[in-house]
């Protein structure tokens, strides 16, 4: 008979099970180029450039910013009702019609599309 596992933890698992296999293949790929400084052509993993942190404003007047939640790789919009509340990192809510992604530049790119569409202008701090 085969044990039961909680959902919550066979989730985990396959997520750590998923994490080892990505190290494992990134590094054999580090390994096998380690004289070329190159990574393969036909490597599909995204190239993603450091984004420079935008903060927008929308004609309400709330702040919408990019920071990370509560696990060690979750990021995603979060908007904050003034100005104040925003520098002092109080009272901020996620955006709930955008996804939690893995990297911060991966946020910042929904949060661009996110203010493209609402017409919002961007803050100079």
């Amino acid at each position: 008979m085969l044990p039961i596992i909680a959902p919550e933890k066979s989730l985990k698992i396959a997520k750590e099970k998923f994490l080892a296999y990505a190290i494992m293949k990134t590094w054999k790929e580090y390994r096998e180029n380690e004289n070329n400084s190159q990574l393969p052509v036909d490597d599909p993993t995204p190239v993603i450039e450091d984004l420079k942190k935008k903060v927008y404003r929308d004609n309400r007047g709330w702040i919408f910013f990019v920071r990370s939640g509560l696990d060690e790789n979750t990021f995603k919009a979060f908007y904050a009702k003034n100005v104040e509340d925003f520098q002092r990192n109080i009272r901020c809510h996620a955006v709930k019609s955008l996804e939690w992604r893995g990297t911060e530049n991966l946020a910042q790119i929904d949060l661009d599309r996110y203010a493209t569409n609402k017409k919002m202008e961007v803050l100079n701090f």
